[in-house]
Order: structure tokens, then sequence, then C-alpha cells
């Protein structure tokens, strides 16, 4: 099996840092497999590590939004299915729920 040339590895670490700044998770991962690969031949790449880096911030920047919308989300419905159809105000918050 012959092995990638430097330059090849430089070109992935690119894609996986590119990668990162759209699909964070896949570009983290991309990125890891080509820093081990690089320091396994003794190489340094920058731009796997800024790869990992953005990659790991972008998921879990992701992951809190996530979160934070299935709060809202949350805390909306659940107030709806207790307070019935119509409008309810409850402390600073005003409440719209839909119903027949």
């Amino acid at each position: 099996m012959t092995q990638p040339s430097a330059e090849t590895g430089r070109r992935i670490a690119i894609v996986g840092l590119l990668l990162a700044l759209v699909v964070p998770p896949a570009g983290a991962v991309l990125s890891s497999a080509v820093l081990i690969r690089a320091r396994r031949t003794g190489r340094n790449d920058p731009a796997a590590l800024a790869g990992i880096i953005i990659g790991t911030i972008g998921t879990l920047v992701f992951v809190a939004a996530t979160w934070y919308v299935l709060q809202v989300l949350g805390g909306q419905v659940g107030a709806c299915a207790e307070l019935g159809p119509g409008t309810h105000q409850q402390g600073l918050f005003t409440y719209q729920c839909g119903g027949t």
C-alpha cells in the first residue's frame, strides 16, 4: 500500500477545515484523521488542527442551540397544554395558544 504524499495530506487537511465550517462534526472527524496521519509521519499540520478546533466548537454551538430551541418549544407547548386555547398572560410571558 502506498503512502499519500505530504501535499495530498495538506489538501485533505484543507478540505477538513472547509468541511468544519459547513458540517462541523464531519470536518472535525476528517481533520482528526489527517492530524493523526500527519503526526505518525512526523509532520505538523496546522490546517488539520484548526479543522478540529472549529469543528468541535461548531458542533458544541449546534448542540447548545438545538437544546435551547427544544427547551423553548417544550415550554410553549407545555404551557399551552395546561392553559388551553386562547391568549394567556403569566408574569412576563404571553402565550398564544391555538385551538378549535
